[in-house]
C-alpha cells in the first residue's frame, strides 16, 4: 500500500474524507441499480442497468485511485486501471492503517461488484480482471466470493485449469473452515468434465471421419 508517514495535511485529509464518501456513494448507487434485477437478465432495460452499475463501480475506483496498494495496480490492465494508475501515481499521500485499511475493503468491494456485473453483462475478460484485482488486495487472497466468480467466468472462457486451480483454493479454504463447499463449486465442476468430455468425443469422432 501507500507507504504510511507523519499524517494528512488538513487539505489531504479533507480530499481524503471527500473522496471515500464519493466511492461509497459511487457504491451505494451501483446497488441500487442491480436491486430487482433477478429473472430479468438479457432484456434491454436490465442490460442498461447493468452497465450504468458498472459505471458507478469505476467511477468509485477512480475516487480512490492515489490511495490504491501497488500489488493492485500491477494485477491491473483496463483503460480505466492504466487511468486510475497514473492518477495514484502523480498523487501519492501518506495515509495511516485505519485509513489504508478503509480504501482497501472498499476497493475490494467495488471490484467484487463489478466481477459480477462483468458476468452478467457476459463480459468474462474484464470481470475476470475486476477479481484478480479483489484477490491482489493485502487481506484478499482468500476472498471467497472473488474466486468463485473467476472460476465461474474462467469456465465460461473455457479457460478449465485457471478455473480449477480456483476451486482448488475454494475447496482448501471452505474445509479448513469445517463447512460445505458453496454449491456452485461441485455445480462448476461438473461443467468442466462435461465440457471436457464432449470436446473429447468431438476429437473421436474428427479421427473416425478422416480414418474411414
Amino acid at each position: 500500500m501507500c507507504s504510511t508517514g507523519a499524517g494528512l495535511t488538513p487539505q489531504q485529509e479533507a480530499a481524503y474524507d471527500r473522496r471515500l464518501r464519493e466511492a461509497q456513494a459511487a457504491k451505494q448507487k451501483g446497488n441500487e441499480l442491480l436491486a430487482g434485477l433477478e429473472g430479468e437478465e438479457g432484456t434491454p432495460d436490465a442490460n442498461k442497468r447493468l452497465r450504468e452499475a458498472a459505471f458507478c463501480y469505476r467511477c468509485g475506483c477512480m475516487h480512490l485511485a492515489e490511495y490504491l496498494p501497488a500489488t493492485t495496480e500491477e494485477a491491473e490492465g483496463s483503460l480505466q486501471d492504466m487511468l486510475v494508475n497514473r492518477q495514484a501515481r502523480a498523487r501519492r499521500c501518506p495515509l495511516d492503517a485505519g485509513r489504508l485499511t478503509k480504501v482497501a475493503e472498499l476497493y475490494a468491494a467495488l471490484q467484487n461488484n463489478l466481477t459480477l456485473v462483468n458476468s452478467r453483462l457476459g463480459r468474462y475478460v474484464e470481470a475476470v480482471a475486476c477479481a484478480t484485482a479483489v484477490l491482489a488486495v493485502p487481506g484478499h487472497a482468500g476472498d471467497k466470493k472473488a474466486l468463485l466468480r473467476r472460476a465461474s467466468c474462467n469456465c465460461a472462457l473455457k479457460n478449465f485449469a485457471a478455473a480449477e486451480n480456483d476451486l482448488d483454493v475454494l475447496e482448501r479454504l471452505f474445509r479448513e473452515e469445517g463447512v460445505q463447499p458453496d454449491c456452485l463449486v461441485p455445480e462448476l465442476r461438473g461443467q468442466i468434465l462435461s465440457a471436457r468430455r464432449e470436446a473429447l468425443e468431438k476429437e473421436r469422432s474428427m479421427c473416425k471421419k478422416m480414418f474411414t
